[in-house]
């Protein structure tokens, strides 16, 4: 990976409630609206690093829709490709925290206009042009659960289109059990998608619950096995592993610091890694990347570090004796 490609994401973009308080004090009823979305979450990371990005999804024509298409521009992220559905709406979701920062998560999104996103042939051949105009295709494993079994037609043709165009398909497995109706048949889904994928982002906790998988060797190898070519494997305790099938790095985050929301710290961590890896950083040093962003992720509150946010420097955290980064370039 030597050049900046062009990336195209593709996923729901929802409403995002964040508590405005302490954990403590968040029965209390203050919330602070934003917008979010795992592949979003990405893309505007992927922006904000100097990557040329795209996004398609399905909005509505609400004021809200209107909201997060402005933001997305705001940020430089292409909404073009973006389908409008009269009397359709985003979804949303809750952020609740506890003491640590670790997150539950409350979802409105049964009818969010994002499900109808490859519902027609119509649809499937505009987003399979888009895709055509980009050198890597970004995804996850809640996109296609959201949009469920009605898109599923849709969605392999656009995967087969997504191969024969020779493009580059990353894919985060994010796995929630809660989306899915039966586990055999999220399984089906993720070997299938598996043997189209050239970049992985999975998490061992994820891997334990979809393949009871539980040892990182046996995960990457299980990946590799699949075709995968390159597998970061996000671990436990601020760790994270990539292989490469000739070469493989173990990397421990160098940085600490208040662990208020952990929400979107993977979405974070997946675009600095691929901004690193796309600069033509070593394995070692996207790694750092990717732990140093997530790393300010977790210093506030929402999925996305917005830019009134304190946490946008390496002030916010401090290193903790490791080892020291390897250079970008």
């Amino acid at each position: 990976m030597t050049s900046l490609p062009n990336i195209i994401a593709m996923g729901e973009v929802m409403l995002e409630f964040s508590p405005q308080f302490s954990p403590q004090r968040a029965g209390s009823g203050g919330f602070e609206l934003a917008y979010a979305g795992d592949t979003f979450n990405t893309a505007v990371y992927l922006a904000r690093q100097g990557l040329k990005v795209s996004y398609l999804t399905e909005l509505g024509s609400d004021k809200f829709s209107d909201q997060i298409i402005a933001l997305a521009e705001s940020e430089s992220v292409c909404m073009n490709g973006c389908i409008r559905s009269d009397g359709a709406l985003p979804g949303l979701y809750l952020i609740e925290n506890n003491a640590e920062g670790e997150r539950e998560f409350y979802y409105w999104r049964r009818h969010s206009a994002a499900r109808q996103l490859l519902m027609t042939p119509e649809k499937v051949q505009r987003i399979c042009r888009a895709v055509g105009k980009a050198d890597v295709f970004y995804l996850s494993g809640i996109s296609m659960a959201v949009m469920g079994q009605d898109s599923e037609q849709g969605f392999w043709a656009l995967i087969d289109s997504v191969q024969r165009q020779q493009k580059t398909l990353v894919f985060d497995p994010n796995f929630r059990p809660r989306l899915w109706p039966d586990l055999n048949l999220a399984r089906d889904f993720y070997q299938k998608i598996l043997g189209y994928c050239d970049v992985v982002f999975p998490t061992l906790d994820d891997d334990t619950l979809l393949w009871d998988l539980s040892e990182p060797e046996t995960i990457i190898d299980f990946y590799h096995s699949l075709g995968v070519a390159e597998v970061v494997l996000k671990l436990p305790a601020a760790k994270a592993m990539v292989s490469t099938g000739h070469e493989q790095v173990l990397r421990s985050s160098r940085y600490r610091g208040a662990v208020v929301d952990t929400t979107g710290a993977g979405d974070a961590f997946n675009a600095a890694y691929l901004h690193a890896r796309y600069a033509g950083a070593s394995l070692a040093a996207s790694l750092d990347a990717g732990h140093r962003l997530a790393a300010k992720v977790i210093g506030v509150r929402g999925a996305i570090i917005w830019h009134n946010a304190e946490p946008m420097s390496d002030s916010s955290i401090v290193t903790d004796g490791l080892p020291p980064e390897e250079p970008f370039y």
